[in-house]
């Protein structure tokens, strides 16, 4: 099993975690023409997610998983490190909210035994859960397309099934976009063709095939945008469930734009190197705790000037994420410390 760490997918990752917070602050904020455009070409985050959740897997299990008994273990490990955190989000979210109803508004959580059902058996309610669903949904044919990317019929096969489920995707969203409401369901063809791609690329790891990758991504992107006008006037969001071409090429684009530009210098100072490895390391819990931040900060807004511009916004909600979360690591180490001395 091989464990070391690659930067340029820490920065990726790293850079996609805190656009999500960008995202989910903007989202309340779309007044300005400013706004609305870093909110909507925010949206690469998911694919990003997606090309290093492969990318690592293939990288820490290249030699493994090829035992039935050893894959149901696999599953069962990554279910619960999946589906814990956010587990824990919901039950102190939920708390934070019943007890300190000033400071907290809910952030999308409504008190219902149907909503809290389907939270957390992942089938709605809030809308936090659809990422733990996807990566839970990648783990669990993440060891038959290992299989699949290394023998060349199966991948062809199953590549062109894919391709054509995610066209046909395409087509929906241009005519009626008639697939929101099973999104949860369908969105696991077109994110694993990025898992496949992940995987090649993790076994050929070359700046020409990135470079190549993004050639592609925006011929197919200004293709579909000059083509299909209502692609282009319609926000990324609204590609995104489930995603279609035209959001798979956008998000594979700027993804591996910033892996190009891991190799800038700057980038590897100590500090920031620290910042970002920090920042993928932490990624999922980051995600989670930003829910409950933005939550308090868009209450106080409501009621403090301070928090009226968009800037102040972001600034706050990003430091109380990481001061969170750091915190929450210093409590997780002690606590395993204690666990270690007893």
């Amino acid at each position: 099993m091989v464990n070391r760490r690659s930067y340029k997918i820490d920065l990726l990752r790293g850079l996609a975690t805190i656009f999500i917070i960008v995202i989910h602050v903007l989202q309340y904020n779309l007044v300005d023409p400013i706004s609305r455009f870093f909110w909507n070409y925010s949206h690469f985050v998911v694919v990003a997610f997606v090309f290093c959740s492969g990318y690592v897997l293939e990288k820490k299990y290249s030699d493994r998983l090829r035992e039935i008994k050893e894959i149901l273990s696999w599953w069962w490990k990554r279910l619960v490190r999946l589906l814990l955190p956010f587990y824990l989000y919901l039950f102190f979210h939920y708390l934070l909210w019943v007890l300190f109803p000033y400071f907290f508004s809910g952030g999308g959580l409504v008190k219902s035994l149907t909503f809290i059902r389907d939270s957390l058996l992942l089938i709605g309610g809030i809308d936090a859960n659809w990422l733990p669903l996807l990566f839970i949904e990648l783990a669990f044919i993440f060891p038959l397309l290992k299989i699949i990317s290394k023998k060349r019929k199966p991948l062809i096969i199953y590549s062109f099934l894919a391709l054509l489920t995610t066209g046909f995707y395409t087509y929906n969203t241009i005519i009626h976009h008639s697939l929101y409401h099973y999104y949860r369901l369908l969105m696991i063809a077109p994110y694993s063709l990025i898992i496949l791609l992940a995987i090649k690329f993790s076994n050929k790891d070359k700046n020409k095939y990135y470079l190549i990758t993004i050639c592609l991504g925006i011929i197919i992107f200004l293709i579909l945008s000059l083509s299909q006008p209502l692609l282009f006037h319609t926000n990324l969001i609204n590609q995104k469930y489930p995603p279609n071409f035209y959001y798979l090429s956008y998000g594979l684009t700027i993804s591996f734009l910033i892996i190009i530009a891991s190799r800038i210098k700057i980038l590897h100072e100590r500090k920031i190197k620290n910042f970002f490895t920090f920042t993928s390391q932490e990624a999922y819990i980051l995600y989670f705790v930003s829910y409950v931040v933005i939550d308090f900060v868009e209450k106080q807004r409501k009621s403090l000037w301070l928090f009226n511009r968009v800037i102040n916004q972001l600034f706050l909600a990003i430091f109380l994420t990481y001061s969170v979360t750091y915190g929450l690591q210093l409590l997780k180490k002690k606590l395993v410390l204690k666990q270690r001395q007893d």
